[in-house]
């Protein structure tokens, strides 16, 4: 099967803009996220949720991830560096193109389906109480990843993002991977991370809209 639809191809991640004084404006981690007036997750209210998710992710993104490739041959490989993500002070990535076989696509008229090789990504974690919570996840995957899609009219740029149906789905099951995160993880905010897991089902019970993906670039 050769699929020959616009999103198939080597896209890049969209570049950090920043504006005169060195401020963040826009960079490749892109969220919408609406719900009911005061609705909070942990201590933070969900409207102030999308600047600093779009900000912190993107800085941290752009450590780790290259680009991305949907191949005609409906593989999905990356480019990725392991060499690790500091918000702190700049990493020097060590690009590599992943191994093919772990993600596979499909499209349809407005969505990719996404299918992960379920067996090769859990042979890859070494943690029994890792897999556990990620068994229940991909269970509700099985049948494809809808990853909804909007290429820009010159076909220069595209949007790719998951939204409310499927993350309502998964919310419930966060609070159950948020155990296995240290206290001390995530450089310090492990804790953080993990009282904000915890909260992610209540919230998305309130919540109208949410989008989260990322913007790409030819």
């Amino acid at each position: 099967m050769k699929i020959t639809a616009p999103i198939a191809g080597t896209w890049k991640l969209a570049e950090i803009a920043k504006d005169e004084s060195e401020t963040f404006v826009s960079g490749p981690v892109s969220m919408v996220w609406e719900a009911a007036e005061g609705t909070m997750l942990g201590f933070l209210p969900v409207t102030s949720i999308p600047n600093i998710a779009e900000g912190f992710g993107s800085i941290a993104l752009v450590q780790v991830l290259q680009s991305v490739t949907f191949q005609e041959d409906g593989q999905i490989v990356a480019s990725i560096s392991k060499a690790g993500v500091d918000l702190s002070k700049p990493v020097t990535p060590v690009w590599e193109t992943s191994e093919p076989g772990y993600a596979s696509y499909n499209v349809t008229d407005k969505q990719i389906l996404v299918f992960l090789d379920i067996t090769k990504i859990m042979g890859s974690l070494k943690s029994k109480a890792a897999i556990d919570p990620l068994e229940q996840i991909m269970a509700l995957l099985q049948n494809g990843i809808p990853v909804n899609y909007e290429i820009a009219s010159d076909g220069k740029s595209a949007r790719v993002y998951i939204d409310k149906a499927l993350v309502s789905q998964i919310a419930p099951l966060l609070p159950t991977l948020a155990e296995l995160i240290g206290d001390d993880a995530l450089n310090g905010m492990g804790q953080l991370v993990k009282s904000i897991l915890k909260a992610f089902p209540e919230a998305m019970e309130k919540t109208t809209k949410f989008e989260v993906g990322l913007k790409l670039i030819k």
